[in-house]
């Protein structure tokens, strides 16, 4: 994949070995750290469900795809940054909702209201 590829080349970490019984803000604290294995595992448990978020929300599997790499290159570009202040995937989720309003402003038609749950 694009991000992976990026993410190796981006970067000239080691590698520490990661165990799959971390928690996601364990891991995101040791990709931080220059864990670059600690980062394989967030994209395996995470990148299906990102990538359905943005399908979800989009309706263009295209786009869709495009959305979703920026949001894993996000991801790495913000890493140094990262601190535990919620749940990692609350952290992940946001930085894929503000690259689906930005794609959106970038577009003519604005930034369009989801109604995922039906109030009334």
């Amino acid at each position: 994949m694009r991000v992976a590829v990026a993410h190796r080349l981006a970067h000239t970490l080691v590698a520490r070995p990661a165990d799959g019984i971390a928690s996601d803000e364990e891991l995101m604290e040791r990709y931080r750290d220059g864990d670059a294995g600690a980062f394989d595992l967030l994209y395996a448990r995470h990148k299906g469900a990102v990538y359905r978020y943005m399908l979800r929300q989009c309706g263009d599997r295209g786009v869709a795809e495009e959305l979703y790499q920026d949001v894993w290159m996000n991801l790495i570009r913000a890493r140094a940054g990262y601190a535990v202040t919620a749940k990692f995937t609350t952290w992940l989720y946001r930085l894929a909702h503000n690259r689906l309003i930005d794609h959106y402003r970038s577009r003519s038609g604005g930034v369009p209201v989801s109604y995922d749950a039906d109030d009334g």
